[in-house]
């Protein structure tokens, strides 16, 4: 009975993914897998580490209002998406690049959330005249330490199991969302509508196995990255970073510092709210929002803004 469940489970996962209407463009840089929702202004949506284009309504449903055009991608290694020998963030944003080309889109606004962040920060170094707008959710900042190559060899075995990956999911929930960067703290607050979206997020992992190499190429190329140094300085895009005091993944300090070099940016701080907002979905969303329409066709220079919400 226990592993009938595990296989029942698996195989809602899979004909989920089959469900969401992912695609795959044959882009002049190689192939991407996405889906695309909604009407209006177009926003990439890139995901974090255990994402996918299939999680795309999941991931931004709460977050991004419905009024814009989503095109939700699955990164390096992730499901379908090829893992190429130069799987670096530069190599990524390129190929966003070109998926607008393919998709005929001129210009996009970018959220980029966690480890989603390094490309979406390349796409507005290296595409400005295709980016109208840069909001990092929880974004992934240097320094980030590479783990020693022998925990490469641990993770591929554990992300690379659904059965293991589904008994923490099924389980040890509140093990799995402290990993997913939600504090105790926050999970004794949880309201059943947020516990809701946490149990789907949660079960949209499965099947891990498929998400495997983008994950491993996430620890050990996407975010250490960072480590070279981005000119944050350069950036001529109007940004929008959002990051919670509490995060135990990203440090806040150093998202502040780099918003701070950022010459049109605005910060918004969550005073406890994990690595995925937790209570402050809404205030999110609404910031987000705001943040797009006020900025597409914005071209004077804007200050550094702040903002906290608790």
């Amino acid at each position: 009975m226990f592993y009938a469940l595990f296989k029942k489970n698996l195989s809602a996962a899979r004909e989920r993914i089959l469900a969401s209407g992912i695609k795959t463009a044959n882009t002049r840089l190689g192939k991407i897998e996405y889906i695309a929702f909604g009407k209006g202004l177009p926003v990439l949506w890139i995901h974090g580490i255990v994402g996918g284009a299939d999680q795309g309504i999941i991931s931004s449903e709460p977050l991004v209002d419905r009024d814009f055009r989503i095109i939700a991608v699955s990164r390096f290694g992730y499901i379908g998406s090829p893992l190429p020998v130069n799987a670096t963030p530069a190599a990524q944003a390129d190929l966003y690049a070109a998926l607008l080309d393919a998709l005929k889109i001129p210009k996009v606004a970018v959220v980029g959330f966690s480890s989603g962040a390094p490309s979406a920060l390349q796409f507005a170094l290296r595409h400005p005249d295709r980016c109208s707008s840069l909001i990092l959710l929880s974004g992934a900042v240097p320094p980030y330490t590479e783990p020693p190559h022998i925990l490469r060899i641990i993770a591929k075995i554990f992300f690379g199991s659904d059965f293991i990956f589904w008994i923490l999911i099924k389980y040890f929930p509140s093990i799995m969302m402290r990993l997913m960067g939600v504090p105790k703290p926050v999970q004794k607050r949880l309201s059943a509508v947020d516990k809701e979206w946490l149990d789907d997020t949660m079960f949209s992992f499965l099947p891990v196995r498929l998400r495997v190499n983008g994950i491993i190429n996430d620890i050990w190329v996407t975010n250490p990255d960072l480590n070279k140094g981005y000119p944050f300085q350069e950036l001529t895009i109007p940004t929008l970073i959002i990051h919670a005091v509490d995060d135990p993944m990203p440090s806040f300090k150093t998202a502040k510092r780099i918003a701070a070099q950022i010459p049109r940016s605005k910060f918004v701080t969550i005073e406890s709210g994990g690595h995925l907002h937790m209570g402050h979905h809404l205030m999110v969303r609404t910031s987000i929002t705001n943040f797009i329409l006020s900025t597409k066709e914005t071209k004077a220079s804007v200050p550094v803004l702040e903002q906290a919400f608790t």
